[in-house]
């Protein structure tokens, strides 16, 4: 199973908690940093963590929506198995459902679906 938080620690990314406005999270790539809501969800946490570092492996700069997209796209492949889907849709017909089986926000289930 795919761990954000493992990941970014072999990346050298620091993930920090911070009052943000506009966004769930903010890469600053020149300090190696995510910058996180405090009290985001543990769900949305995990995949907007794997959003961002998809941003920083690409060196996005901006919010182009297709680099959000593709962020999206990707952190999505990276948290959802191909067969954990096909259990969860065994299981549930509604989306919101599948993706709460699968554990990450219904906007990725989507994104990998997309990708697929």
């Amino acid at each position: 199973m795919y761990d954000p938080y493992e990941h970014a620690q072999k990346l050298g990314l620091k993930i920090e908690e911070a009052r943000i406005r506009t966004a769930n999270a903010l890469l600053i790539p020149e300090k190696n940093l995510i910058l996180v809501r405090p009290k985001l969800p543990a769900v949305h946490r995990r995949a907007t963590i794997a959003h961002e570092i998809v941003h920083f492996e690409k060196m996005d700069v901006g919010r182009a929506p297709w680099q959000e997209d593709r962020a999206d796209r990707i952190a999505a492949k990276r948290l959802i198995l191909p067969a954990d889907v096909l259990r969860a849709e065994r299981m549930y017909e509604h989306p919101e459902l599948i993706a709460r089986e699968l554990g990450v926000p219904t906007k990725y289930l989507h994104a990998w679906r997309q990708a697929a």
